[in-house]
């Protein structure tokens, strides 16, 4: 299927013969040559629901190509998939341990309940030469070096010097910028939703990866639910108004929730403590507080971050129709009937 680590063909085919193996098994762990894959059974069930089938995950992980390093402060090593649906990521053993140990069953039925929820999709972990890491769905394929921006609610340190297409813009470079678009309620209640199941599994420190791409009146916004990669509503046309890419301009949109795997353990404790106080309510302006002021703090985000076009909240008056014209003979006959009879008495 793939390998990230050994390059040599003999590995790589036990590998793939291992990883195959495995797919079907209820196991928490599955042991492989140099490595292991975890939850496999779990995955396998979630990529199918999703519309991917053994064969395609397989052949679009046939290849991968090594994108570098993040930008986020953990340096995690990115590669892409053969045609750029699916992106690895290297994971701290932490956050793969948060996952398969206390959240995985909770996630898996989250995402059944909600087919169009905007949490990542995971597609499978596993671990190579003591290397982490995590397979998911690309939230900028089919997009052409977007505007993106990685919002968490917080503005603290929350800015990048530079703001251009291939950097990653956070909350202080979106601003007061926002989304206008007919599906702004959808979206903003399946996020609802969605952090706040994030709430209860002590999950925080997540983040809304939003990607823009400018339209001209030739292009077209391509739906990632068509590709079966990502869910309704994750995808989408919006009228953008604020900083690049422009003033005012009508764009493609596409948005998920992204890096949902840090809980408000024992070091994020102290780091909150050590920046707040004892404050670290959805007031406070770090990100690294408990994981429900977390959550009302990101919701007050999206409330800004989208809203409804003014176009489609005005109802538009009706146009008073014509009065009807009486024809001729029907007015006629209203008149003979109404006119008195002449008498005929002499």
């Amino acid at each position: 299927m793939f390998s990230i680590i050994s390059t040599t063909k003999g590995k790589r085919n036990k590998l793939t013969a291992e990883y195959e193996a495995a797919m079907g098994k209820s196991s928490d762990v599955v042991q492989v040559t140099g490595g292991a894959t975890y939850a496999p059974g779990v995955f396998r069930k979630l990529r199918h629901a999703w519309g991917i089938d053994d064969d395609e995950y397989r052949k679009e992980l046939s290849s991968v190509k090594k994108l570098g390093e993040g930008a986020g402060k953990s340096k995690m090593l990115f590669w892409i998939s053969k045609h750029k649906r699916f992106f690895l990521k290297t994971m701290p053993k932490g956050e793969i341990d948060t996952l398969v140990g206390d959240v995985l069953d909770a996630y898996a039925a989250h995402m059944h309940k909600y087919p169009n929820s905007l949490l990542p999709r995971i597609l499978g972990i596993y671990r190579e030469d003591n290397v982490y890491f995590l397979v998911q769905t690309n939230i900028n394929f089919n997009l052409n070096n977007p505007w993106l921006y990685d919002l968490k609610g917080s503005h603290r340190k929350r800015e990048i010097a530079t703001m251009k297409r291939g950097a990653v813009g956070k909350d202080n470079n979106f601003g007061s910028s926002c989304l206008a678009t007919k599906m702004s309620t959808r979206i903003k209640k399946m996020l609802r939703l969605d952090s706040q199941f994030l709430a209860r599994m002590n999950l925080m420190d997540y983040s809304l990866l939003v990607a823009i791409e400018p339209m001209n009146s030739r292009s077209t916004c391509k739906p990632l639910c068509d590709t079966c990669i990502a869910p309704a509503g994750s995808s989408f046309v919006a009228n953008f108004h604020g900083p690049p890419p422009s003033g005012s301009q009508r764009v493609c949109v596409h948005i998920g929730i992204i890096d949902i795997l840090q809980d408000f353990g024992i070091k994020k404790t102290l780091e909150s403590i050590y920046k707040t106080g004892l404050k670290g309510d959805e007031s406070s302006d770090v990100s690294a507080i408990p994981a429900t002021p977390y959550m009302k703090r990101f919701n007050a985000m999206v409330e800004k971050v989208f809203k409804t076009p003014q176009w489609s909240t005005k109802k538009s008056p009706r146009k008073k129709s014509p009065p009807r014209r009486k024809s001729r003979r029907k007015s006629r006959r209203k008149s003979r009937r109404r006119s008195p009879k002449k008498s005929n008495n002499k």
